[in-house]
């Protein structure tokens, strides 16, 4: 009994660390509860974003910088068909076709 008796004169002497504790718990919760709201709301919009504004997507080489300038070589830049084939594999691809161009 002297436990629950000593616990129970130390909760009420110490209310206002009790009171402080509390709402320490309750906004840390409330700031990681918005924290994932936000980061899932912004992650929604972004890929709602993307999927409405890149329906249609040009891939070109990692080497060709510039797509006015004509390459040293006097070959256009190009890739090779299975790269062509992969992406109209892809997931949420309607077709995909390869073309090239050169302005030599």
């Amino acid at each position: 009994m002297t436990v629950l008796k000593t616990s129970m004169r130390n909760f009420f002497a110490h209310k206002g660390r009790m009171a402080l504790s509390a709402v320490a718990v309750v906004l840390s919760v409330a700031f990681v509860c918005g924290t994932l709201v936000f980061s899932d709301t912004m992650s929604t919009t972004f890929d709602k974003l993307f999927a409405a504004t890149s329906a249609d997507v040009t891939v070109s080489p990692k080497s060709a910088e510039d797509p006015g300038e004509a390459p040293r070589s006097g070959r256009p830049e190009s890739m090779p068909a299975s790269v062509v084939e992969a992406a109209g594999k892809a997931a949420g691809a309607k077709s995909a076709e390869g073309a090239v161009a050169s302005r030599a």
